[in-house]
């Protein structure tokens, strides 16, 4: 890491730097709170800093819509793979049905 690089761009003597392009108040929906790049973060740039991916512990999350239409999307998908597994296990119980039923009558002749 290039130390006086980092160095050069510190703010007002502090001991942080902001992120570049800081998002404004209402696309804010988190704030990292690394010291090398502090800041205000949207959608957009937790995505392409993969923040959540990486479960980043500087992560603040705000409180605002994104995080709940997340967490529905998530319930959404578990209740989705829940229903999907169910289907497929009704499925195969019906084709064991199907396939003993079928045993049944060539058996009894």
């Amino acid at each position: 890491m290039n130390t006086k690089r980092l160095l050069k761009g510190l703010k007002n003597g502090g001991d942080f730097q902001y992120m570049r392009m800081q998002p404004a108040e209402s696309n804010t929906v988190a704030i990292c709170h690394n010291k090398i790049h502090y800041g205000k973060m949207s959608k957009k740039m937790l995505q392409e800093h993969k923040c959540l991916e990486k479960g980043c512990p500087f992560l603040e999350k705000v409180d605002c819509s994104f995080w709940k239409q997340r967490e529905e999307l998530k319930q959404k998908k578990k209740a989705d793979k829940m229903r999907k597994g169910l289907q497929d296990a009704l499925r195969r119980r019906d084709y064991e049905f199907v396939g003993e039923t079928i045993a049944r009558l060539i058996f009894q002749k």
